[in-house]
């Protein structure tokens, strides 16, 4: 049995078991920490797993959540410019003639449509900056017609009213009524509590369907504040 095929009958055992009420796909990657330059797609890179710069080999993964409890579904490795540029050594590693360089959220639509592709329908997609701050992997969600809450850099650009503006610079002019409170599920020490806020947001392109918002939450007790791109 080749690997697509394990993938899929596990992708069918978890979906089976977790059900797709309230399902939402969770995207992000992984990294496996290595000795050596012969592990394909191997390199000096940002390593979750290590938390640091190490000697890894990266893959942007997919799980499965729902009320039931949450598992992976898929995987596609990251591999590296570097290794792209080297014919020579994707052949001795046996990664197939003409691979393209693909960006990690490059890979998290390619898994998005794995799903789609099977019948995999989850709610909405969740995910980090690595991937809220990539706007073809948004415009893809979009063109799917799939909801997504996507963490977004509090740098970024977003537009509101007539211009563009940082982030978090109508966080710190809402006013408090705009906020409300509500659980984030429960954590080690009991419930999490956050406040949160949301703004339209006025890109020239209308989305497919629905509307887009910048979605902001602040921590009641330290004031910290996270941005999202919805």
């Amino acid at each position: 049995m080749g690997p697509r095929r394990v993938r899929d009958n596990v992708a069918r055992s978890v979906v089976d078991q977790l059900g797709c009420d309230g399902a939402v796909l969770l995207l992000d990657e992984t990294g496996d920490v290595k000795k050596g330059t012969h592990t394909v797609g191997v390199q000096r890179q940002d390593s979750g797993t290590a938390g640091r710069i190490e000697n890894s080999q990266v893959v942007v993964a997919a799980a499965w959540a729902t009320p039931r409890g949450a598992a992976f579904i898929d995987r596609e490795l990251y591999v590296p410019a570097s290794w792209i540029d080297d014919p020579g050594r994707c052949a001795a590693a046996g990664l197939s003639d003409g691979l393209q360089f693909a960006t990690k959220p490059a890979l998290a639509l390619l898994l998005v449509e794995h799903s789609l592709a099977a019948g995999r329908h989850a709610g909405w997609v969740a995910a980090d900056e690595v991937y809220g701050n990539d706007p073809t992997l948004r415009a893809g969600l979009e063109r799917h017609r799939i909801g997504h809450v996507l963490a977004t850099s509090r740098s970024m650009r977003m537009p509101i009213g007539p211009a563009r503006i940082r982030a978090d610079a109508p966080a710190e002019a809402l006013p408090e009524h705009c906020w409300q409170t509500r659980p984030a599920g429960t954590g080690a020490k009991g419930p999490r509590w956050y406040q949160r806020a949301y703004l339209h947001l006025d890109d020239p392109e209308p989305p497919v369907v629905g509307q887009r918002y910048l979605l902001v939450r602040r921590s009641p007790t330290t004031g910290e504040t996270a941005f999202y791109r919805c």
